[in-house]
């Protein structure tokens, strides 16, 4: 009988643990880099979301959907151009556009009116590049 209490005890011990990690995947790393994203965007503003912890597990949660590939223009595509999504840079007018010099490893899609909660996947050109930025659906 201890035996199976002991054994009982572990498997949900694990089980409970393995689910947390489940729940919230976001590591350490994308939660500075969520951190620096959304400090840079909202550099000037003085509002509840410019040190608020909730903003950059949501903004963490969004990154982890963002993905940076690359792609042969197709004449007949229907991605929309990043050039035409406005700049979020009402709190930050140093803000700067990427699509002169795009570096995948450091842009920022915070800086952009991108539509982060989109039923399929969405994806925006890079212009004049073979860079497509995908924004993929919440699960």
């Amino acid at each position: 009988m201890k035996k199976t209490f002991i054994t009982s005890f572990f498997m949900i011990g694990f089980t409970v643990a393995g689910f947390s990690q489940t729940i919230n995947p976001i590591n350490t790393a994308l939660m500075t880099k969520a951190q620096v994203f959304t400090n840079e965007v909202m550099l000037n503003c003085h509002s509840s979301h410019s040190n608020d912890s909730m903003q950059f597990i949501a903004n963490a949660e969004i990154l982890t959907r963002i993905e940076v590939t690359t792609e042969s223009y197709q004449s007949a595509e229907t991605y929309k151009l990043l050039s035409t999504v406005a700049l979020k840079n009402k709190c930050n007018p140093s803000l700067t556009r990427d699509e002169l010099n795009f570096n995948p490893s450091n842009f920022n899609p915070l800086k952009y009116f991108l539509n982060w909660y989109p039923g399929t996947i969405t994806k925006y050109r890079v212009d004049n590049t073979n860079y497509v930025i995908i924004v993929h659906p919440k699960l």
